[in-house]
């Protein structure tokens, strides 16, 4: 019986090594910011400046049969610093949300 517990408790251990951290996914995300602040300012010539919003951090999948990849949101400034919007990015990143290694693609959610 102690073996059996023994393995259960390993396999979930196992487990939980794969899944990445808020803080992991964070680093993630930090580690390929200047891409994405890239990808943000390519979208519109009025972007100068992109702050980003760490706590908003969260994986979801963008529909049926579809990868999961993190959400973030930011907030744009023009040249003036005043704020132009607040949007929010997916970010599917390869090989996959438990072990993130580099950026698939990005799309805006709600960017004009």
């Amino acid at each position: 019986m102690l073996v059996m517990v023994n393995i259960l408790g390993g396999c979930k251990m196992a487990d939980k090594k794969n899944v990445t951290t808020k803080e992991e996914q964070i680093e993630f995300l930090k580690k390929h910011e200047s891409q994405i602040t890239e990808y943000v300012k390519n979208k519109s010539n009025a972007i100068e400046e992109v702050q980003y919003d760490w706590d908003s951090v969260s994986i979801s999948d963008s529909g049926a049969f579809t990868k999961k990849g993190f959400n973030i949101r930011v907030i744009t400034y023009n040249k003036y610093k005043e704020k132009i919007n607040g949007y929010s990015f997916f970010i599917i990143p390869k090989p996959d949300v438990d072990k993130p290694e580099r950026i698939d693609s990005i799309t805006g959610l709600n960017f004009p």
